[in-house]
């Protein structure tokens, strides 16, 4: 490969997808590589379609071009572009790119689970206005799943003698969730709704999902306004809560790294509030 070229990043992409890497991801870096390469355009003076740049040059470029970028964008974000351009350099089969590059440190992500907790939670669930909405909430809230993996969810992934939901997660990985009594309770008319056509349990749009667990707060009342993910840190805290033990925790949200789920408890900033009160 001796050029990048918007056919090379369609490529590249296929590629990924072909080794198994989840969709979401390779179409991030497709995400990224475009972008860069559209800054190129912006230099070369031609459009995005005609761009060419020499991979000896992609380094250089990529070093210049994050420059710019870390400056406007998120550190998470810049870390990802930094793997996709020494992806692609691998992929590729070139000198590796931004060997010594070092990327900025994401701040430490605070919980923002619902005000209340449970009691929130049944409040979202009083005021929902469709079986549809309280069987999102009651995934997501009750059962720890990401709104992706709720929008998934069909009966026939529920085994209704165990009362264990299979759940087709981030990256293809697959996990085991137990459902409690009071996460049944708030899925159970979707199920049966659905139940004979196989459909799913929340058949709503990602945008249309966010959005309606952040009106729910509003008409519920909750003290400050919430997003979709702080039902995932509700059912995260009061399970750390209950059981003190962050690998259950682990284990029911499907994070690869405990690091990951330590940011979705409340315990090491309730630690840190008490250590600093004398």
């Amino acid at each position: 490969m001796t050029t990048l070229t918007p056919e090379t990043i369609a490529k590249y992409r296929s590629s990924l997808l072909d080794d198994g890497l989840a969709e979401n991801t390779a179409k991030g870096y497709e995400s990224d590589l475009r972008m860069f390469l559209e800054w190129i355009a912006l230099q070369q003076g031609v459009h995005p379609r005609l761009v060419t740049l020499p991979m000896e040059e992609l380094d250089q470029k990529s070093r210049e071009w994050l420059a710019i970028q870390r400056k406007i964008a998120s550190p998470r974000t810049t870390r990802r572009r930094i793997t996709s351009l020494r992806s692609l350099a691998t992929w590729a089969q070139i000198q590796p790119v931004l060997v010594k590059y070092k990327a900025p440190t994401p701040p430490r992500s605070l919980p923002h689970p619902v005000p209340g907790l449970l009691d929130g939670l049944l409040s979202l669930l009083r005021v929902a206005k469709s079986c549809h909405e309280e069987a999102l909430v009651g995934l997501c809230g009750m059962a720890g799943l990401r709104v992706s993996e709720a929008r998934t969810v069909r009966p026939s992934h529920l085994n209704m003698q165990t009362m264990i939901l299979t759940v087709f997660g981030k990256g293809d990985k697959v996990r085991h969730v137990p459902i409690s009594v009071r996460c049944w309770s708030a899925i159970m008319s979707a199920v049966v709704e659905c139940i004979e056509g196989n459909g799913l349990l929340c058949p709503i749009s990602d945008r249309a999902a966010r959005s309606m667990v952040t009106r729910l707060g509003k008409i519920a009342g909750l003290a400050h306004e919430i997003a979709s993910h702080d039902l995932r840190a509700t059912f995260a805290t009061i399970i750390n809560s209950k059981t003190k033990d962050i690998r259950v925790v682990q284990e029911l949200l499907g994070h690869a790294s405990i690091t990951t789920t330590q940011i979705y408890t409340e315990t090491q900033m309730d630690t840190m509030k008490k250590a600093v009160e004398f």
